[in-house]
């Protein structure tokens, strides 16, 4: 049994989160709207998840809420079984980027496709880039990460 929930969302409840909400959630809850992409938010826990397989998914992995864990703080079969029919990874260890979250959200409508988004701080980054490419060899994966002090090296 899943503990991570499956349901419908009104119409409404996502204009007002595409016009409300936080800048980069915005196309999510447009693809979600207006293209019938499947939207799971996933918070850190054992709690298992499994997004149906009759339209486009986009999970989001909360890992940076009060402190980032890394992959160990998730439900480790669900998170593989995911990322293995996903598409694309975007792993997210700086501020939001709204282009990120865009580029997610036109794969997810415009080519069906299931994408992984991953919201972490920078210590787990690279335990996050190497659980997502051992278990999908390949995947298209954007990294968003922080700007080095000092400029480029």
């Amino acid at each position: 049994m899943n503990s991570i929930l499956n349901v419908s969302v009104p119409r409404e409840r996502f204009t007002h989160a595409i016009e409300h909400g936080p800048e980069h959630l915005r196309p999510i809850m447009g693809a979600a709207r207006d293209h019938g992409v499947g939207v799971c938010v996933v918070p850190q826990g054992a709690e298992r998840f499994n997004p149906p397989r009759k339209r486009p998914n986009i999970v989001i992995v909360g890992d940076d809420m009060h402190e980032a864990k890394g992959p160990n703080a998730f439900h480790r079969k669900s998170l593989v079984r995911f990322i293995r029919r996903a598409s694309g990874a975007v792993i997210v260890s700086c501020a939001p980027l709204p282009a990120a979250y865009a580029a997610a959200a036109t794969n997810a409508a415009v080519f069906r496709q299931d994408i992984l988004i991953v919201e972490t701080r920078l210590k787990f980054e690279p335990a996050w880039k190497t659980f997502v490419e051992s278990h999908h060899p390949g995947i298209a994966l954007l990294l968003c990460t922080v700007e080095p002090q000092g400029g480029v090296q």
